[in-house]
């Protein structure tokens, strides 16, 4: 029995590990799309569709837009209706002179209509509204910033691999470079035509060399880990990223650029709504 309870646990552990490690290493919905090369621009695409914080934010822009559109509709008039029905066991009546008079009648019905329209209550519902516009506006600013951001981590995790992948090209290559040297170096010491302290220089700079080329080689995995788990399509696959050859320069400066990011950036628009709301508040 004992035996039986062990082996059935082994076998709901082992599958859990499994059902992780797959839920880990595979997205479903991706998976078919990253087959092959992933180039700049289709890697912000699949960031762009993954990205909770944009569903998030995305919500957010809902709520706002929906309590804005109920705002709105408080300065329109409102109808409500009403029924309700009383039966009593016996018509009721009073006594008038030894005669019964009814009074009432045992069903009744009663049916209500209300028309309310506001006119004026010390401008309630006007900054009411406009508070709920300026948050409407504020949600779609942070959604184009939380926007921005991934596009930005994303080109940054990209540029990452690259360096990383040139970093271990250039270490391979010095590694390759010091096993020759350090070949002709043992040549020349087996004939007696340098001196030990030689060999020994050359054997450690061989050494420091595969370890550089190691760490390399593990900069360029964190590398991809990371961008998998920008991407959100699992964080042991491995991705594989176009090569750029060459980056177009921006052709306006670094006044012009602060210029325009000061103008444009969400960041500083939503900061503006908020200064904009709060005088509404007042």
């Amino acid at each position: 029995m004992r035996r039986m309870l062990r082996m059935n646990l082994f076998l709901g552990i082992s599958v859990l590990f499994i059902l992780t490690t797959a839920g880990l290493v595979f997205s479903s919905d991706e998976l078919p799309l990253i087959k092959g090369v992933l180039s700049l621009k289709e890697s912000i695409r699949i960031a762009l569709k993954n990205s909770t914080l944009i569903q998030e934010r995305k919500e957010a822009v809902l709520q706002a837009m929906a309590e804005t559109e109920a705002n709105y509709a408080d300065f329109w008039p409102k109808v409500s209706t009403g029924y309700s029905y009383s039966g009593l066991s016996e018509e009721p009546f009073m006594n008038f002179g030894g005669q019964k008079i009814p009074t009432s009648t045992r069903d009744n019905y009663r049916w209500d209509v209300t028309l309310n329209q506001p006119v004026f209550i010390g401008f309630a519902l006007k900054n009411k509204y406009e508070l709920s516009k300026v948050g409407f506006g504020m949600a779609k600013y942070y959604e184009d910033q939380v926007r921005k951001d991934v596009i930005l981590e994303v080109k940054k995790g990209y540029y990452q691999i690259l360096k990383a992948q040139k970093s271990h090209e250039v270490a391979l290559e010095a590694v390759r470079h010091l096993e020759a040297h350090l070949k002709d170096a043992e040549a020349l010491y087996k004939y007696e035509l340098i001196p030990k302290n030689d060999l020994l220089k050359s054997q450690v700079a061989l050494a420091h060399a595969r370890q550089d080329m190691v760490k390399a080689e593990n900069q360029g995995n964190l590398a991809i880990s990371h961008f998998n788990t920008l991407l959100r399509i699992g964080i042991h696959y491995p991705t594989k990223v176009e090569y750029i050859l060459f980056v177009k320069p921006l052709p306006i400066g670094m006044e012009e650029a602060i210029e325009i990011a000061l103008k444009n950036r969400p960041e500083v628009k939503a900061l503006e709504a908020a200064v904009k709301r709060k005088e509404i508040g007042k």
